[in-house]
């Protein structure tokens, strides 16, 4: 008898497939299957490894000996056999029998199944579950419907068990219960299906459609998951290992922490239960009490976060991630650490870190030679070119390294080679492996999302240059997962071989990567293109976001439901409350639905090429972009791989969205929160004027943001550039942004590189890198390879936002866009960071008022109940007190005044992008400015001469010695003449021709009579410009160039009238005395000149013999407002400091003209990158100027600031700011040609390319403060006193004698009109000066506080007064509320106009609002929709007096408490210091002393 007939004998015959899945819907019970036809994934038991190992035995020996089995393959982490098969001889139902009856002759058919993955995405049943929870919400809304249009009324006994199904539902540790006593498939259809039918019969159709909309996004995410599985599927199976065995399982190491949206709703169940036995007391009513019960269930806060998370799977599926573990998804908003394999980040080729020479080898030289021989892709072979080679020490260098480089070698953690001259060791190269494809998008994603980053690498250094926050050795990860678990955190890990690690996870994240196996023990399983990794830790950030905000619509539909039974539990249905919580449910539905899919649709981050352009020759370059040196780029391939821009969206659109990004508001719940408590109390009156003040708010700053944004997209479509360029074998002009990679482009001087290109040919080709260097001088090119690390010293490369210099050049694009060098860092968002400004104060401000009225409020009510007042009256009152707190002109307040500020800056030359942007400039207190461009002119001028240890200046105010003006004449002869229109191309030449013309110095200076014949003109491979001219005496040869070439060349030098032999130590001399000239940071011409005999001398063999005559020196001056615009910043307590890619000495130079320094150091940007976060914490106090700084460098220093508590402006023009500029608090372009990186960073553009245009900027910010101060002072401390009022007379009266309408009227007549004309007060120039020394803290700090203290105390005692008063007259009780009122108003008011020193906008604000609110008054009709009633002659004046006495002792009272306060102190002082007769003396420290 065979094994089958055996396994027959003892096992029942199989039941059909529909039968199992229908029973493994309720439970996981019989052995699941899957096959695409040829292949089988069969389900095993749950085996230890000892067990695996038999039952892989057996397996493999079984199988073998049958046909039409191709392979077997078993994997233990997922649980399955995976079986290759003829499908004419089996079929899986077969292959599965066999899998059985070797699990019977093991003893193995005992155990329970795998639930290493509950939901496998094989599996039918986790959709079938979907479907099945579907169709019963659907048939529950039919059968609800139904059951309402025939009128059937449910008894008590369904009404409570559909509200016990609906509190387990969405209770999860209520639910939880049920899930260790059923499983989770059972409790997720029994649950789902019985609570369907109870809702539709008990409670109505509208419970079952919220779940159904849930279960139609959960059902389209698993259809999702399983498409997802049938594309990777034959990638992921096919092949791999024979055998996978399972992990040893591990419990965590402590419970998982709860996330926000657990708390709230372990919470929410204790206060609704709570709120159940208080009504089971109070109404002795079981359906009367289940009202609170609804009102709290947190099912808002949960359908949030599952809508996400299946949207999310949807979204993983279409980019063909395979999601092993659904759970996973939900746990993304727990996350707070990112643990990544190094593998993930780094690919298996490497790249020269550093070159250390050995002792007799410059360092230029072998870097060169390091970088010729060096392949990244083969970097352990030996390299050999002529007597150069490279490779491991052990086949170059046997006997081992020279003394100071074995120290070196024996510290580097990574890989090194040894460089070889002819068997001597020349230098010790370290190496670095290279980043993957997409790792530096990946890093600035982790740095975004603030996850503590963790990276598993043996390298430290490389850890902390990737920006790691830990490493911890490739070995070690998983104990490293645990750690961090047991140390309270939620990890997620990426990575691709190390399986336990992905499997300790809370969350493992896999690649494969290099087509290596599947990481099987992953949660969920990526491709091996690192922008999945990507928009996973997005994700991260955003499901912490949804999760926030679900917990917030859930406490609002909780608020809601709460006001809604306000009227009392025995009238109010707890349909009712649970409308407003199926209400937050579905906008929290919604919410995550439009988030995941706002996640889905943002653009792919830019993936920098890897490739080494600048190492590889001009034909390698085209052959790899598949261009023609002859014909360009084929019409086809430029088609294919043009990236159609997005379109500009319309105007409307435009302006939708900007008033959508105002609605964004910190201040908006509150005004939606009043708005809806008037709505639920019936006052539709009061939610209406509440909700046109919000949407006045935000059409203002919409406007604002729309026209600000129009002026700067205006700016940019002006520099639309067209480029020639060489396709299809024709030259044409071609925008900018339709070039693509390969094209060939014609570049002449004074054009801008449109994209970053690969030298194919150049002409005395000099480029100006400052905007992407902060290099102010122009760098030679060459279309040789260039081995170098540093972008500024790739010779070979251009870059784009960069501009020719002079020169023409033919270059091959190879990034545009987003891909360049100057913009790839320029996508990154700004890091989020702590709300600070003026809505930060203005929020605190309503989080202390809105207690402050609730707890008003609660005291009127529980003082109404005691005297059995009418409820409906009391709830009126509590709301009262709320509208009376809601402050409506807050929002606009701060936008008003933030507006008008932005009019005002932008007629004095800067466009301000947000209106927030003015407050933030307000509050600078550190100001990073960029060189070259911002504190400089950003162009080379004359800045002095030299000769003979004599030197003279050009600016110092003096006038030029004659030796001066007759070197700068002959420097003039040396260089080519002005052209009669436009300017020189050489940037060195225009120079002196500029600076001789300033000074009135001529070429025919010295020689009157000289005349220009030829010329040799300047190139970067000769290095000197040489003119022959004319002069009586006969022909005279004048050469300019650099010291180190044309010094050779001289035989004499000058010394006073008659020249001298110039030996070689005098020719050492005076370059040494050059060298000096270029420490500080000038550049150095040297000018010499001589008789010629004829023409042929202008040869280049023949300039020789010449007499040296001295040197002129060139440099980037300071603007010629900075001096003085860096004093106002000095003088208002704003530190600047200045970071530049210059040289430290040349920086030094500028800061010490500019009196910047004070004390302070010079850092630079190699010894910035040696120190910690720590080390430069403590340092940055200290430092003044931070040079040879790269664009990751200046944000580093900016976040440094950040983390000090610095509010930190960056200002700059170039491509190299750019990231910084985002980065800031306040980021600032400056100049109208500013690069399109910049401004597209930058919060603020000054177009006027003035500096001081800053400062004026800054004191606009300062002033905005001190006019928010007076105006917050009259809204808040009006708001208070109206509060303090009512409560007052409502406990001493009969109730608040202000409704909630009457107090909203208040508010729009005292707080809109009057403090907008107070905020949008322009400062006087004198106050403009006097606010640079007022920071923000003296407008809103301790003196707002005591002017709100006076404003409420004054309020409320106008009011009261006459409110008392009009209460002692007869028959004045029926209209004291209305006195009251006008008392109210007139006190506010009075107060106005003091504070806005009567000026003609605050004049007639309050003027108009007195007479407004007199006419609703006094109108019969009007003023009883207020609640008011109209007043005679004696009410008007009680209100009038009342009004003025206590307007007039706000003035002056705060002197005389003033006044009495010093004498106070002073007489507590006396007391204090007795009078002894004797001086008392502190010997020589005392100060009086010194």
């Amino acid at each position: 008898m065979g094994l089958l007939d055996r396994l027959r004998a003892k096992i029942p015959s199989k039941s059909p497939a529909w039968l199992r899945t229908a029973v493994n819907l309720f439970g996981h019970r019989r052995r699941r299957t899957w096959s695409d036809g040829r292949r089988a994934h069969i389900e095993l038991r749950a085996l230890d490894a000892a067990q695996f190992a038999r039952f892989a035995d057996a397996v493999e020996a079984t199988f073998a000996g049958l046909g039409g089995v191709a392979q077997v393959r078993l994997n233990g982490l997922v649980g399955r056999a995976i079986i290759d098969y003829d499908p004419a001889l089996w079929d899986p139902d077969k292959l599965a029998t066999i899998v059985g009856a070797i699990e019977l002759r093991l003893q193995l058919h005992g155990l329970p199944f795998a639930e290493t993955i509950p939901d496998y995405p094989a599996d039918i049943e986790p959709m079938m579950r979907k479907a099945v929870d579907l169709g019963a919400d659907v048939a529950g809304v039919v059968l609800g419907s139904m059951l309402r249009i025939v009128g059937f009324v449910p008894g008590r006994a369904g009404f409570d068990l559909a509200a016990l199904l609906t509190v387990v539902d969405n209770t999860p540790r209520l639910r939880q219960l049920l899930v260790d006593r059923l499983g989770s498939a059972a409790t997720e259809v029994g649950v789902g299906v019985t609570n369907a039918f109870v809702q539709a019969v008990g409670a109505g159709p509208l419970g079952p459609l919220v779940d159904m909309l849930v279960q139609a996004v959960k059902l389209r995410g698993e259809r999702a998951r399983r498409d997802a599985w049938a594309r990777r599927e034959p990638e992921l199976c096919a092949g791999g290992p024979a055998r996978l065995g399972p992990l040893p399982l591990h419990e965590r190491p402590t419970p998982l922490p709860e996330s926000i949206v657990e708390r709230y709703a372990n919470d929410a169940l204790f206060a609704s239960l709570g709120g159940f036995v208080v009504g089971i007391a109070d109404t002795h009513n079981l359906e009367a009490a289940l009202a609170p019960l609804f009102g709290g269930l947190p099912k808002a806060a949960l359908y949030g976060r599952t809508i996400f998370a299946a949207e999310l799977m949807v979204a993983l599926g279409r980019r063909g991630a395979l999601v092993l573990r659904t759970s996973a998804l939900r746990l993304l908003d727990r996350v707070d650490t990112l643990v990544v394999e190094g593998a993930v980040l780094l690919s298996d080729e490497q790249t020269m870190a550093t070159v250390l020479p050995a002792p007799g080898f410059a360092r230029d030289l072998v870097t060169a030679r390091a970088g010729l021989l060096f392949d990244g892709s083969a970097w352990s072979s030996v390299h050999v070119h002529e007597d150069w080679s490279l490779g491991p020490e052990g086949a170059l260098a046997p006997a081992g390294l020279p003394e100071p480089l074995r120290a070196a070698g024996a510290a580097w953690r990574g890989h090194s080679l040894v460089l070889a001259r002819a068997g001597e060791v020349a230098a010790l190269v370290h190496l670095r492996p290279t980043l993957r494809r997409g790792a530096d998008a990946l890093l600035a994603s982790v740095r975004r999302s603030r996850l503590h980053f963790v990276l598993s690498t043996d390298d430290p250094a490389l850890a902390r240059l990737l920006t790691a926050h830990d490493c911890v050795p490739a070995a070690g990860l998983a104990d490293k997962v645990i750690d961090l678990q047991r140390h309270g955190r939620v990890v997620a890990a990426l990575g691709s071989r190390d399986l336990p690690a992905l499997a300790r996870a809370d969350v493992g994240v896999g690649l494969v990567l290099d087509r290596g196996p599947a990481p099987w023990s992953a949660d969920i399983l990526l491709g091996d293109d690192l922008r999945d990794a990507i928009f996973l830790v997005d994700a991260c950030c955003l499901a912490r976001e949804v999760a926030e905000q679900s917990v917030v619509l859930a406490g609002v539909g909780a608020a809601l439901g709460a006001a809604i039974a306000l009227g009392g539990l025995r009238r109010t249905k707890p349909q009712q409350v649970m409308l407003a919580t199926h209400a937050a449910s579905v906008i929290a539905l919604a919410n995550g639905l439009r988030r995941a899919a706002g996640l889905a649709r943002r653009p792919a981050p830019a993936i920098a090429d890897p490739t080494p352009w600048h190492r590889l020759d001009a034909r390698a370059v085209l052959e790899r972009l598949g261009s023609d040196a002859e014909a360009g780029l084929a019409a086809e391939l430029a088609t294919h791989r043009r990236r159609v821009p997005p379109q500009p969206a319309s105007r409307p659109v435009r302006f939708a969205r900007a008033v959508g990004q105002e609605i964004v508001n910190p201040l908006t719940p509150v005004l939606v929160t009043g708005a809806a408590l008037s709505a639920v109390t019936g006052s539709l009156l009061d939610a209406a004027l509440i909700t046109a003040v919000f949407g006045l708010n935000a059409t203002i700053g919409g406007v604002e943001r729309y026209q600000a944004e129009a002026a700067i997209t205006a700016l940019e479509r002006r520099e639309r550039q067209v480029v020639r360029t060489l396709r299809a074998g024709r030259w044409a002009r071609v925008p900018v942004d339709e070039l693509v990679e390969g094209d060939i482009v014609d570049l002449e001087a004074g054009e801008v590189v449109p994209a970053d290109c690969r030298l194919l040919h150049a002409e005395d080709l000099e480029v100006d890198e400052s905007s992407l260097t902060g290099e102010s001088l122009p760098i030679a090119k060459d279309p040789a390879p260039s081995y170098a690390s540093a972008i500024a010293e790739r010779s070979s490369m251009l870059y784009e936002s960069t501009a020719i210099a002079v020169g023409r050049a033919r270059a091959v694009v190879v990034a545009i866009g987003e891909d360049t060098e100057a913009r790839r860092g320029m996508f990154s968002l700004r890091e989020l960071s702590p709300e600070t400004g003026v809505e930060a104060r203005l929020r605190k401000i309503t989080e202390t008022t809105l207690p402050i009225a609730g707890l008003s409020g609660a005291l009127l009510v529980g003082a109404g109940l005691f005297r059995h007042q009418d409820i409906h009256r009391l709830i009126d009152l509590g709301v009262s007190m709320t509208i009376a707190a809601v402050p409506e002109g807050l929002p606009l307040l701060a936008t008003v005044a933030q507006l008008a500020a932005s009019r005002r800056l932008s007629q004095r030359g800067a466009l301000v992008r947000n209106p927030r942007t003015v407050e933030a400039l307000g509050r600078l207190d550190i100001l990073c400015a960029d060189k070259t461009g911002t504190l400089t002119e950003g162009k080379i001028r004359l800045h002095g001469l030299a000769e003979d240890g004599r030197s003279a200046r050009v600016d110092d105010g003096e006038p030029l010695p004659a030796w001066a003006r007759g070197l700068l004449a002959a420097a003039l002869r040396a260089s080519p003449p002005a052209p009669e229109r436009g300017e020189l191309p050489h940037p060195t030449d225009r120079a002196v021709v500029d600076g001789g013309a300033r000074l009135g110095v001529v070429a025919t200076d010295e020689r009157p009579d000289w005349r220009r014949l030829h010329e040799l003109p300047f190139e970067p491979g000769r290095g000197y410009h040489a003119v022959l001219g004319v002069t009586p005496a006969g022909l005279w040869l004048s050469v300019k160039g650099a010291p180190e070439v044309l010094l050779p060349r001289c035989t004499r030098r000058t010394e006073g009238e008659e020249p001298r032999e110039l030996d070689a130590a005098g020719r050492a001399e005076i370059l040494a005395h050059a060298e000096r000239l270029a420490g500080e940071g000038l550049r150095v011409l040297a000018i010499a000149e001589r008789e010629a005999s004829e023409e042929r001398d202008l040869d280049d063999d023949r300039i020789g013999r010449l007499i040296f005559r001295g040197f002129v020196t060139l440099s980037d001056p300071p603007r010629a407002t900075a001096a003085e615009a860096i004093g106002r910043l000095q003088a208002a307590g704003i530190d600047l400091i200045m970071i530049t890619g210059d040289h430290p000495r040349t920086a030094r130079r500028i800061a010490d003209e500019l009196g910047l320094l004070r004390g302070r150091e010079v850092l630079t940007g190699p010894e910035l990158e040696d120190m910690s976060d720590e080390a430069l914490d403590a340092s940055l106090p200290q430092v003044g100027v931070i040079a040879r700084a790269t664009p990751s460098h200046k944000v580093r220093i900016v976040k440094a600031l950040q983390r000090a508590g610095r509010v930190v402006g960056m200002t700059g023009d170039g491509a190299n700011d750019a990231s910084a500029i985002r980065l800031a608090d306040v980021g600032i372009a400056l100049g109208a040609r500013s690069t399109l990186a910049a401004r597209d960073a930058a919060d603020l553009v000054v177009v006027d390319e003035r500096i001081e245009t800053i400062v004026d900027a800054i004191a606009e910010g300062r002033a905005m403060w001190s006019s928010v101060r007076d105006a917050v002072a009259i809204l808040s401390g009006g708001n208070l006193g109206e509060i303090g009022f009512s409560l007052v007379a409502g406990l001493l009266g009969s109730g608040s004698p202000l409704n909630a309408r009457q107090l909203l009227l208040v508010n729009l007549l005292t707080d809109v009109a009057p403090t907008m004309a107070i905020a949008l007060r322009p400062p006087s120039e004198e106050s403009l000066r006097n606010l640079l020394a007022e920071g923000p803290e003296e407008a809103l700090g301790e003196a707002l506080d005591r002017d709100i203290t006076l404003r409420a105390i004054t309020t409320a005692a106008g009011a009261g007064a006459a409110w008392v008063t009009a209460h002692l007259l007869p028959g004045g009780r029926g209209g004291a509320s209305t006195v009251a009122l006008l008392a109210l108003v007139g006190t506010q008011l009075g107060q106005t106009l003091v504070t806005g020193r009567r000026t003609p906008e605050v004049l007639a604000a309050s003027l108009g609002s007195a007479g407004l609110m007199l006419l609703l008054v006094e109108t019969p009709g009007v003023s009883h929709i207020f609640g008011c009633r109209p007043i005679g002659p004696i009410g008007l004046t009680i209100a009038a007096a009342s009004s003025v006495a206590a307007t007039a002792a706000s003035v002056v009272a705060p002197p005389i408490v003033e006044l009495v306060r010093d004498r106070l102190a002073a007489r507590r002082r006396a007391q204090d210091e007795p009078e002894l007769g004797v001086e008392i003396k502190l010997g020589p420290l005392d100060p009086a002393a010194t």
